[in-house]
Order: C-alpha cells, then structure tokens, then sequence
C-alpha cells in the first residue's frame, strides 16, 4: 500500500499472495514492524469477495480479514 500526494509517494506495506505446500498465504510485510521482515498468514477461507487468514503465533494481529 503506498499514498501520496502529486511526485511524493510513502510505501506503507507491501503485499504478497503466494501458493506454498499446499496452501495460500497472504504475507504483508511493514517496514517499521517486524524489523521489516514479511509475516505469513495461512489464508483459512476464501470467498467470492473476501477471505480470512491467520497466523496464530504472530503476537497482533493473529487474524486479516480482506473484503472488496
């Protein structure tokens, strides 16, 4: 995710989906969280606008939920 304002743009978060083993995985990772380092969220349901992930060992947020 990235905002800004006309030539000025700051990178909030960066976003992957990936297919690993198996399973999806919705990975963010944050620069000034986690010492930047992506975090994987098994995603646990998928619907047809929205799914729902998780990663019970993280310490906050355990669980994403995306809806469009």
């Amino acid at each position: 995710m990235a905002i800004g304002k006309a030539n000025d743009t700051l990178l909030l978060e960066t976003i992957q989906l990936a297919f690993r083993g198996g399973q999806w995985f919705y990975i963010p990772a944050v620069e000034d969280q986690n010492h930047g380092q992506p975090i994987h969220f098994a995603i646990i349901y998928l619907g047809e606008a929205h799914f729902i992930s998780e990663n019970p060992g993280n310490d906050y947020p355990q669980r994403i939920i995306y809806q469009d």
